[in-house]
């Protein structure tokens, strides 16, 4: 009995060291983490608001500012984030000594005292000013002005200066070389010794011009276009003005400019990289015209012969109009500014005379001549010039105009005529306009010494004016007004002004208008649909009147306005411009016109 009792107990012992000393080890080890967790997050919640209160200074109730003597004290205030009721910190004063060193008046040497009175705490900035500056100084700047430069400036002789400001005055004198065409000057450092304050410029002086991808087109056909030379400073305006001369020659269909450094600093090479286009056509073909019905046309034609920019053509015509012609122009005549040019022509074309309410009569005119002409440039937008003509006129089948007009007015023989011309052109582009103006003065006289059986004088006067109203669109228009003054014999009818059809008012006859007097006002908005193809809208008016040959047939001839308005469509073709009208007058219905060029 007592061995099986003292069995017992040994087995309740194991039980318990098995199972239940686990569980309470497991408990005990619980509860100590927990409590360690416990005394660590308080101990970490201790340190933060030990922090707190290490960075939390107290109440700002004043702000002095100490040292600035030419500084407005306000101006430093006025920048700052703490104010009074703010709740002081180091990281505060921080942000406002930095902020203090912005502002641009002061040194580095920036400090805070912090005095504890009275509700909270007295904040004192102590700063350093700059030294005023006694003069300011422009080293490398050759071309503007300098007191332009120093006006835009912040900083001035006199004042404290200001660190901060030299960013924008750089910007400033930038902006200055920029509008006065000087792109690529710069101001590459601004030193300040504590009394003078000096920008030291860099003016780029082209060193060379080169010229890439003319495989056809001779190096100095390009070059004698430009308006700048080398060892001139980079000008933007004399670049694109001379730009636009090279693409006014209509030997390129592209130009890139660009510049690379040059041999030494503020010296660059200035990069023309052109590629060609066909500049000789050989054109067969043939259209209506609405002057003059169906016109056949074999032309050669190469305005770069040779490469050296000279004009050469051959042409002729048949069907309503019939031409011969041969021209040939110099540009640069013995490599100077001056043009010389001829042609030598035989034309034949049917023209109609109007009179009111009677059937329109028609006749020919024959014209058999050549004409020379010498031309000079003035400026880069300026240009004149002198043309003799010498020609026989004739009327062939005359016999019905006979039988309407006085037999004076239908004159033939040889005439000679000088004619002057002088022209303002600001176009960007003389092929497709798209800003500028063009206005021209011509004057054509008879008589004198020259030959001929009539003296008269004709003047003319165009203006031309471009404005884009965004990418694709163009507003153009054009007045032209002129008169006839008759000096001795008679004025022969095809030598008056001829208002109506394509080239001035559209919706009316071919020269269905005459007179010793003219006006005509054109204006149409343009929309470029594809490169190659553009429509516009278009209203003509104007009037010729005063005709010595109407009156003979006592057919009234005094100015009444004429109206016309359509569309129209303008094509570019290997052949050139291709234009298609349709204009209606005021009191008839419309009428399709088609042309082999621009109206203006």
């Amino acid at each position: 009995m007592k061995r099986t009792t003292v069995s017992a107990l040994f087995i309740l012992l194991c039980v318990h060291l098995l199972l239940v000393s686990p569980i309470v080890a497991k408990e005990k080890q619980s509860t100590a983490k927990k409590g360690a967790t416990k005394a660590e997050s308080q101990a970490k919640k201790s340190k933060k608001n030990a922090a707190v209160e290490e960075t939390r200074l107290g109440k700002v109730v004043d702000i002095e500012i100490k040292g600035a003597k030419n500084v407005n004290p306000s101006i430093v205030l006025l920048s700052l984030t703490m104010k009074p009721g703010s709740e002081l910190s180091e990281a505060l004063i921080d942000e406002n000594m930095k902020r203090v060193f912005n502002i641009g008046y002061f040194t580095q040497d920036i400090g805070v005292d912090v005095l504890s009175v009275k509700d909270g705490k007295k904040v004192t900035f102590k700063v350093v000013e700059n030294p005023i500056i006694k003069s300011i100084k422009l080293k490398g700047n050759t071309l503007v002005d300098e007191s332009k430069i120093l006006k835009a400036m912040q900083n001035k002789a006199g004042q404290v200066f200001n660190s901060a400001l030299v960013a924008s005055d750089v910007q400033s004198v930038q902006k200055i070389f920029d509008e006065a065409g000087y792109t690529i000057n710069n101001v590459y450092n601004v030193q300040f010794d504590g009394e003078v304050l000096t920008l030291f410029v860099q003016e780029n002086i082209i060193e060379s011009v080169k010229v890439v991808g003319n495989d056809k087109t001779r190096e100095y056909v390009i070059l004698r276009e430009l308006k700048f030379k080398t060892g001139e400073v980079y000008d933007d305006k004399k670049i694109t003005r001379s730009l636009q001369k090279i693409q006014n020659l209509g030997y390129f269909s592209e130009i890139r400019p660009r510049c690379e450094p040059g041999t030494a600093p503020g010296k660059v090479d200035f990069i023309i990289e052109v590629k060609e286009q066909k500049t000789g056509t050989i054109t067969i073909g043939g259209g209506y015209s609405s002057a003059n019905g169906f016109v056949g046309v074999f032309e050669i034609a190469q305005k770069n012969w040779r490469g050296k920019g000279q004009t050469l053509n051959a042409r002729l015509e048949f069907g309503g109009t019939r031409t011969y012609e041969f021209g040939f122009v110099e540009p640069w005549f013995r490599n100077k500014r001056l043009s010389l040019g001829g042609n030598v022509y035989n034309t034949r074309t049917t023209q109609k005379f109007y009179q009111p309410n009677k059937p329109v009569t028609d006749y020919t005119e024959s014209r058999k001549g050549f004409n020379l002409s010498l031309g000079k440039p003035f400026s880069e937008i300026v240009e004149g010039s002198l043309t003799f003509r010498d020609e026989n006129v004739s009327l062939t089948d005359a016999n019905d105009i006979q039988n309407v007009l006085n037999q004076n007015y239908i004159r033939e023989g040889h005439y000679q005529t000088l004619s002057a011309y002088l022209g303002r052109d600001t176009r960007d582009n003389v092929f497709n306009p798209r800003r500028g103006t063009f206005n021209a003065v011509n004057v054509d006289s008879t008589g004198g010494f020259l030959v001929g059986p009539d003296a008269f004088t004709k003047y003319r006067l165009t203006l031309r004016k471009y404005q884009s109203v965004n990418s694709r669109g163009v507003i153009a228009g054009r007045i032209t007004g002129g008169t006839i003054n008759l000096s001795k014999g008679t004025l022969p009818l095809y030598e008056e002004y001829g208002v109506g059809g394509v080239y001035t008012i559209r919706g009316y006859e071919w020269r269905e208008f005459i007179g010793k007097k003219m006006l005509v006002g054109n204006l149409e908005y343009r929309h470029k649909m594809h490169k190659n193809f553009e429509g516009y809208l278009f209203y003509d008016f104007g009037d010729a009147w005063g005709s010595d040959s109407l009156t003979s047939t006592n057919a009234a001839s005094n100015y009444k306005i004429k109206k016309g308005y359509g569309v129209g469509f303008n094509f570019i073709t290997p052949i050139g411009p291709i234009r298609i009208d349709y204009g209606k007058g005021e009191d008839r219905t419309g009428k399709a016109y088609f042309s082999m060029d621009r109206m203006f």
